[in-house]
């Protein structure tokens, strides 16, 4: 049987890897940088939000292709 995965799904998961190295910028962004980056908290919001979203999207895609689920 093969299976068949989609082009958006590659996608997701190839940008697991850029996802946590621009989540850990931007905690380190707020712990070290805080008056700095104040201005810009919509932004960094909306780039967690945007982040979480693409972690969510893989786990779906991780919980359809499982065999068992305990």
């Amino acid at each position: 049987m093969r299976k068949r995965v989609s082009r958006f799904e590659v996608f997701i998961d190839g940008l697991i890897p850029y996802s946590i190295a621009l989540i850990i910028l931007v905690t380190i962004a707020e712990i070290f940088f805080y008056k700095q980056v104040r201005p810009y908290y919509w932004i960094i919001d909306v780039i967690d939000l945007a982040i979480i979203w693409v972690f969510l999207m893989d786990l779906g895609f991780k919980f359809r292709h499982a065999k068992n689920i305990p």
